[in-house]
């Protein structure tokens, strides 16, 4: 049997590719950003929480020679998840990477949830936004030879969990699976 000849290290290389980090500014996200930067990615950061924070961590990475554009918005709705895609887009001229850090929180047993309270705390449908989006702006980018887009959602977990994150958990597994 003759094995292809790829170097593993070519297939996780993210030297000059462009990657969005939608929830920078949580745990999750620093991680990311500093992993991603680090390894050479530009990035485009995002959060609307605090755009002060934003800024300190845009601040942050560029002292630590990572190249990272700001947009301090939400991907709540369209209009936010078009404007994150296209700073990226602006910046950089495509999107290669999508980390989805980002979600909303409220935290509750699931049995003491409402239905409408337990889907507005789910983050799932303004993240798939982000992602069809990002996939959609970058789709003619990351098909070109040697160039492959990536997307990533993070979950905390797939079962809810005693502290009541329940309605973010089941929002993440249902991008996860």
């Amino acid at each position: 049997m003759t094995l292809p000849a790829l170097n593993p290290a070519q297939l996780f290389d993210v030297r000059g590719k462009s990657a969005i980090i939608v929830g920078a500014t949580g745990a999750f996200g620093k991680v990311a950003c500093t992993t991603l930067g680090l390894s050479g990615a530009r990035l485009t950061i995002a959060a609307g929480k605090n755009a002060a924070e934003l800024t300190t961590l845009a601040r942050d990475l560029a002292e630590a020679g990572i190249e990272a554009h700001e947009i301090a918005r939400r991907p709540n709705d369209e209009a936010g998840a078009v404007a994150i895609v296209e700073a990226a887009v602006a910046a950089y001229s495509g999107v290669e990477i999508l980390v989805v850090a980002s979600g909303m929180n409220d935290v509750a047993p699931v049995v003491d949830m409402a239905a409408e309270r337990f889907t507005r705390g789910d983050a799932g449908q303004c993240r798939w936004c982000v992602a069809h989006r990002a996939s959609g702006r970058a789709s003619d980018d990351c098909t070109k030879p040697g160039r492959q887009g990536r997307f990533h959602f993070f979950a905390r977990g797939k079962l809810g969990h005693p502290a009541g994150y329940s309605a973010y958990c089941a929002s993440k597994a249902l991008l996860t699976d």
